[in-house]
């Protein structure tokens, strides 16, 4: 006798079951995996083999996820073996990418809860929410900056908040501003720094005689003096630099920066606003 039609009907049930699940695994464009109550990873799609670099199936899953050796702090694995669904972001420190992940329960047919986590990069996402922050908070601290100039002549008596909340907005070291001036026996342009916020724990430059009564072709910097008098805006990773250039900055610990013009009308060069990062190569 062959097997009874409900054994096949179950069985033909099953197995659209589970090319069903399979379909919606393979559909996903994100990593997946199934870890038990005590960590251990029960299943990984094709995304995870391929983002660790073996199949982590039988591993920890804060070693392959996350390159850890004990479970990570952040874990929600408690709340998911309490049935619960938990979505949430994190920073990989593997990749330092960004991840948005759902956690949801499976519940086996012992008793036992396993932990399924889908995980999508968000990486781009994230750069491109805090570009949008950023130019923003950019734009809210010119309109001020416009606000104050505005409405009076004595702009002195707003430039340091000026200058501090561009320099929150932009997330930099130092922002300075400098001021260019005639020598009264030469007539040579000089520039000199005026005006100086910093960010905490950084060196201020206000009072550096480097930066005060610059000839800038005499100090290395003639391609700041041509790009700035037309207007044009200096800005790389110090490294990238002119040999003439670097030494001064990597000494005052320039890693980045951008130099922005200031202009009072079509023709007159009155200085420049320089913007300085000690801490990474800023893409400007």
């Amino acid at each position: 006798m062959g097997p009874s039609p409900n054994k096949e009907t179950a069985d033909d049930s099953a197995r659209e079951s589970l090319a069903q699940h399979e379909a919606m695994i393979g559909a996903f464009d994100g990593l997946i995996y199934v870890c038990s109550d005590d960590f251990k990873v029960e299943f990984a799609n094709k995304q995870m083999i391929e983002r660790t670099g073996y199949d982590p199936v039988g591993h920890s899953c804060f070693k392959a996820l996350h390159n850890r050796e004990s479970i990570c702090p952040w874990c929600v694995n408690e709340s998911v073996q309490q049935g619960k669904t938990v979505r949430w972001e994190i920073q990989s420190p593997t990749d330092n990418r960004w991840y948005h992940i759902t956690n949801v329960p499976i519940h086996r047919p012992d008793g036992r809860i396993s932990k399924m986590a889908m995980i999508r990069d968000i990486t781009e996402q994230k750069v491109a929410e805090d570009s949008f922050h950023r130019r923003e908070a950019v734009l809210n601290a010119v309109s001020y900056a416009a606000e104050q100039f505005l409405k009076t002549t004595a702009w002195e008596n707003h430039i340091q908040e000026v200058l501090s909340r561009l320099g929150y907005a932009t997330e930099v070291s130092r922002v300075c501003l400098y001021e260019n001036h005639r020598d009264p026996a030469s007539g040579v342009l000089l520039t000199n720094l005026r005006y100086e916020w910093a960010a905490s724990g950084q060196v201020r430059q206000l009072y550096n005689q480097d930066r005060r009564d610059i000839r800038l072709e005499h100090a290395g910097y003639s391609r700041w003096s041509e790009d700035l008098s037309r207007g044009r805006v200096v800005f790389g990773a110090v490294k990238d630099f002119p040999a003439s250039e670097q030494q001064k900055l990597t000494d005052q610990g320039v890693v980045s920066l951008s130099a922005v013009p200031v202009k009072v009308d079509q023709d007159g060069w009155w200085g420049y606003l320089l913007f300085e990062d000690c801490n990474v190569e800023r893409n400007w």
